[in-house]
């Protein structure tokens, strides 16, 4: 049986140029309503891109970001999950 955990999921999205707004949203939306139904905030979702600034999409609307993506400083926690938006194929 599982076991229901306390711990918090933080997922560090990685926007690049180019990409589509219904991929942002494939990724957010289901964590977004997770926590809603849970009461609780099981997930947590940070959105950077490579230099920092915001990213134009294929819908020529800009995604802000949180900033840079680092490889380094943000893998200390214990709970990261690293998801890459793609760009142009």
């Amino acid at each position: 049986m599982l076991e229901r955990s306390t711990e918090r999921l933080d997922i560090d999205l990685l926007v690049l140029p180019d990409t589509n707004l219904i991929l942002i949203a494939s990724v957010i939306e289901p964590l977004r309503g997770a926590n809603r139904i849970s009461g609780s905030e099981l997930y947590r979702w940070h959105i950077f891109t490579p230099d920092g600034e915001a990213v134009p999409t294929t819908s020529h609307i800009a995604i802000p970001a949180q900033g840079p993506f680092q490889t380094r400083h943000r893998i200390r926690r214990s709970s990261c999950w690293r998801v890459i938006t793609g760009g142009k194929a």
